[in-house]
């Protein structure tokens, strides 16, 4: 927890599987505010905190799935594709 004047605030981040292949990424946060003007803060500046973690998870989460392709592409070798279908090199030589 930290303590930024009267401000209690915690943030977490867990990583949860949910079968062999997919892992959920969740953002929890927890303020506690001390003042009539702190809480007063707080909910002004909720819904922008929102959007931001929202995009931030979002943002995390297309960099750990474009990682994952290109080590498939790695593990794979050279592929080819006719703009419909992808076909291993290996498979057509």
């Amino acid at each position: 927890m930290r303590h930024l004047g009267d401000l209690d605030w915690v943030w977490q981040f867990g990583l949860y599987p949910i079968d062999e292949t997919h892992t959920r990424l969740v953002s929890r946060s927890r303020v506690c505010a001390h003042t009539a003007g702190t809480r007063l803060l707080t909910l002004a500046i909720e819904p922008a905190g929102f959007v931001m973690t929202r995009r931030m998870l979002l943002g995390i989460t297309q960099r750990a799935e474009r990682l994952l392709r290109q080590a498939d592409r790695h593990r794979l070798g050279p592929r080819v594709s006719d703009g419909d279908h992808v076909t291993d090199l290996q498979a057509v030589q």
